[in-house]
Protein backbone atom coordinates (compact mmCIF):
# COMPACT_ATOMS: atom_id res chain seq x y z
CA UNK A 1 0.00 0.00 0.00
CA UNK A 2 2.62 2.36 0.68
CA UNK A 3 4.28 1.95 -2.52
CA UNK A 4 1.21 2.61 -4.03
CA UNK A 5 1.15 6.03 -2.58
CA UNK A 6 4.40 6.40 -3.29
CA UNK A 7 4.48 5.91 -6.70
CA UNK A 8 0.71 8.46 -7.15
CA UNK A 9 2.48 11.05 -5.56
CA UNK A 10 5.52 10.73 -7.95
CA UNK A 11 3.33 10.48 -10.80
CA UNK A 12 2.17 13.99 -10.42
CA UNK A 13 5.84 14.55 -11.06
CA UNK A 14 6.02 13.57 -14.43
CA UNK A 15 6.67 10.16 -16.18
CA UNK A 16 10.24 10.08 -16.08
CA UNK A 17 10.37 10.44 -12.31
CA UNK A 18 7.39 7.30 -12.16
CA UNK A 19 9.38 5.50 -14.10
CA UNK A 20 11.93 5.52 -11.81
CA UNK A 21 10.29 5.43 -8.82
CA UNK A 22 8.33 2.06 -10.26
CA UNK A 23 11.91 0.64 -11.00
CA UNK A 24 13.42 1.06 -7.64
CA UNK A 25 10.03 0.34 -5.80
CA UNK A 26 10.29 -3.52 -8.06
CA UNK A 27 13.78 -3.93 -6.84
CA UNK A 28 13.47 -2.96 -3.57
CA UNK A 29 10.57 -5.36 -3.07
CA UNK A 30 11.58 -8.24 -5.01
CA UNK A 31 15.21 -7.99 -3.52
CA UNK A 32 15.77 -6.75 -0.62
CA UNK A 33 12.18 -7.40 1.20
CA UNK A 34 12.62 -11.28 -0.21
CA UNK A 35 16.37 -11.50 0.67
CA UNK A 36 15.15 -10.29 4.44
CA UNK A 37 12.39 -12.46 4.66
CA UNK A 38 13.89 -16.02 3.64
CA UNK A 39 16.49 -14.98 6.43
CA UNK A 40 15.01 -14.17 9.07
CA UNK A 41 12.87 -17.62 8.87
CA UNK A 42 15.87 -19.53 8.46
CA UNK A 43 17.37 -17.56 11.42
CA UNK A 44 14.31 -18.19 13.41
CA UNK A 45 14.27 -21.46 13.44
CA UNK A 46 17.54 -22.57 14.11
CA UNK A 47 17.79 -20.29 16.70
CA UNK A 48 15.23 -21.63 18.00
CA UNK A 49 16.29 -25.05 17.74
CA UNK A 50 20.16 -24.29 19.15
CA UNK A 51 18.21 -22.48 22.36
CA UNK A 52 16.04 -25.57 22.75
CA UNK A 53 19.98 -27.71 22.43
CA UNK A 54 20.84 -24.86 25.38
CA UNK A 55 23.35 -23.88 22.63
CA UNK A 56 23.96 -20.64 23.35
CA UNK A 57 27.26 -19.94 21.20
CA UNK A 58 25.48 -21.63 18.45
CA UNK A 59 22.79 -18.63 18.30
CA UNK A 60 25.69 -15.92 17.65
CA UNK A 61 27.34 -18.14 15.22
CA UNK A 62 23.80 -18.57 12.95
CA UNK A 63 23.20 -15.01 13.88
CA UNK A 64 26.71 -13.77 12.68
CA UNK A 65 26.40 -15.91 9.56
CA UNK A 66 23.10 -14.81 8.47
CA UNK A 67 24.51 -11.30 8.85
CA UNK A 68 27.20 -12.03 6.44
CA UNK A 69 25.19 -14.06 4.10
CA UNK A 70 22.44 -11.24 3.86
CA UNK A 71 25.57 -9.10 3.12
CA UNK A 72 26.69 -10.53 0.38
CA UNK A 73 23.60 -11.53 -1.64
CA UNK A 74 22.51 -7.04 -1.15
CA UNK A 75 26.08 -6.68 -2.27
CA UNK A 76 26.06 -9.37 -5.27
CA UNK A 77 22.65 -8.02 -6.79
CA UNK A 78 23.45 -3.97 -6.23
CA UNK A 79 26.58 -5.21 -8.37
CA UNK A 80 24.81 -6.55 -11.01
CA UNK A 81 22.36 -3.84 -11.05
CA UNK A 82 25.39 -1.46 -11.58
CA UNK A 83 26.55 -3.94 -14.23
CA UNK A 84 23.29 -4.46 -16.18
CA UNK A 85 23.16 -0.28 -15.90
CA UNK A 86 26.55 0.38 -17.56
CA UNK A 87 26.23 -2.42 -19.94
CA UNK A 88 22.68 -1.38 -20.91
CA UNK A 89 23.72 2.74 -21.24
CA UNK A 90 21.50 5.08 -19.25
CA UNK A 91 18.40 6.28 -21.22
CA UNK A 92 19.00 9.71 -23.08
CA UNK A 93 16.73 11.54 -20.53
CA UNK A 94 17.61 10.17 -17.64
CA UNK A 95 21.15 11.55 -18.29
CA UNK A 96 19.74 14.81 -19.43
CA UNK A 97 17.54 15.11 -16.45
CA UNK A 98 20.35 14.71 -13.57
Amino acid sequence: MLSFVTLMFTGHLGSLELAGAFIASVGIQGLAYGIMLGMASAVQTLCGQAYGAKKLAAMGIICQKAIILHLGAVGSAHLHLLVLRTTLGSHRAVNEHS
